[in-house]
């Protein structure tokens, strides 16, 4: 046959119809399957930052406690510092060598023999020879000093 009858072509065009549409449906599932492989992409490459990011803000975290500890054992230690620089500068030549500070006074407690045996009178001149007076205690914590004191003379 030499030509092509208008009924062939119509018929062609109604075979090609259906063929059309699977391949426009065919082409909108290639983009839609691309742009979902995409979103994969995407979704997993935020996915990782994320774990990274977590990972680095669990890591400043013990830094931050590891640094606060620090922070907190300096400061205790500066206070301890702190209160022997004030013990020292109270304390510091404020009584004669041999002699024991209690509060703001200081004590003298004589280890010669012979000073333990003058009456009352001598040994008060002895003390105000030496810049002292005689203990009159007053409170418990002056009672204590002197009876550890008396100990260890006893000892000696």
């Amino acid at each position: 046959h030499s030509g092509a009858k208008a009924t062939d072509l119509q018929i062609s065009s109604q075979a090609a119809t259906p063929l059309i549409l699977e391949m426009k449906f065919l082409r909108n599932h290639t983009d839609i399957i691309r742009a979902k492989a995409e979103a994969e992409a995407a979704l997993a490459k935020e996915r990782a930052g994320y774990v990274q990011m977590k990972l680095e803000v669990k890591q400043k975290g013990i830094i931050t406690d590891n640094l606060m500890k620090t922070i907190e054992t300096l400061q205790a230690e500066k206070t301890n510092l702190q209160s022997n620089k004030t013990i020292l500068e109270e304390n510091c030549d404020r009584c004669p060598p041999g002699w024991q500070i209690l509060k703001n006074s200081c004590y003298f407690f004589s280890e010669n023999q012979a000073a333990s045996k003058k009456n009352w009178f001598d040994s008060r001149a002895d003390c105000i020879s030496k810049g002292g007076d005689l203990l009159v205690i007053n409170n418990m914590e002056e009672q204590m000093l002197v009876n550890d004191n008396f100990r260890r003379l006893d000892r000696v």
